[in-house]
């Protein structure tokens, strides 16, 4: 298979981080890429994020996206993955409004979650486990 890629002679190409003069000579060969105008170099667009030379479409959890570099958390990028081209935290991670956190055993969040952030729990064990706390136990 022989690809043909169509280049202005007259459009010198450059790379993230070079001088540039049109958007042209970024984004031909770098997606998301486009020339800064103040600074007159080649970076990502406000909607992308660099990851070493090339730039990727930035989408939050429940987003689409075509690839896991795309997918940005606050925490740790390893806790979210591109599933099914729609960003989605890895298993054991629960996702929390734009972020995957821990969840342990007790499917509870991790101590010093807000209380209004932990799931409302009924049952047996929790009425031992409140009569428990009331007693001082």
């Amino acid at each position: 298979m022989v690809i043909v890629v169509y280049s202005d002679p007259q459009i010198p190409i450059t790379q993230l981080g070079q001088a540039c003069s049109s958007d042209d000579q970024c984004s031909t060969f770098i997606n998301e890429s486009m020339c800064d105008k103040l600074s007159k170099t080649c970076t990502c667009s406000t909607a992308a994020q660099q990851i070493n030379n090339s730039c990727y479409r930035i989408a939050r959890l429940g987003e689409q996206c075509s690839e896991r570099l795309e997918c940005v958390i606050a925490s740790n990028i390893t806790r979210v993955d591109c599933i099914g081209n729609i960003c989605a935290c890895n298993p054991p991670y629960k996702r929390q409004i734009h972020d995957c956190v821990a969840v342990n055993n007790a499917g509870l969040q991790p101590s010093g979650a807000p209380s209004s952030q932990l799931p409302l729990l009924s049952g047996p064990l929790t009425l031992l486990c409140l009569l428990a706390r009331s007693a001082g136990l």
